[in-house]
């Protein structure tokens, strides 16, 4: 650029930060009229404002673009939601995993106590027992 030799450049900022230049006729750097080259950080502005000096001085004849690469808006909206997600299904799995009472988080209404009426038969040990060997045996242990 500093060298008079660029005919047209593509400058796109944003995610991509590179550049793509055009020579002019019979100027070649490694064989090659086309370059492509990235840039970091704040070197962005910095070639913006120079190839606008340059085309402001008539150097870079067919001109320069400057342009924002274009993101997806879903992607954007998949980044700012996917950290809370994952934070509310590690939750869920954890509290699943934790056994309180009995019960796991989802099932909580579900009661395993058993309700006793007053239609229960109560049958004791006494009235089902089969031979006196076997009660005194059951009732030492």
């Amino acid at each position: 650029i500093n060298d008079n030799r660029v005919e047209s450049a593509k400058l796109t900022t944003g995610d991509e930060q590179n550049i793509k230049v055009q020579l002019k006729d019979g100027q070649k750097v490694e064989g090659s009229s086309k370059i492509q080259a990235s840039y970091i950080g704040d070197q962005g502005v910095t070639l913006a404002n120079t190839l606008q000096n340059k085309y402001q001085d008539k150097q870079i004849p067919d001109g320069y673009t400057v342009s924002p690469s274009k993101q997806n808006p879903f992607v954007g909206l998949l980044i700012t939601l996917l950290p809370f997600v994952l934070i509310v299904v590690i939750f869920l799995f954890l509290m699943n995993q934790m056994q309180g009472g009995g019960s796991r988080v989802m099932n909580f209404g579900k009661s395993k106590a058993k309700l006793i009426t007053k239609d229960t038969p109560k049958t004791t040990f006494a009235d089902v027992a089969g031979s006196e060997e076997a009660v005194e045996e059951l009732h030492e242990i």
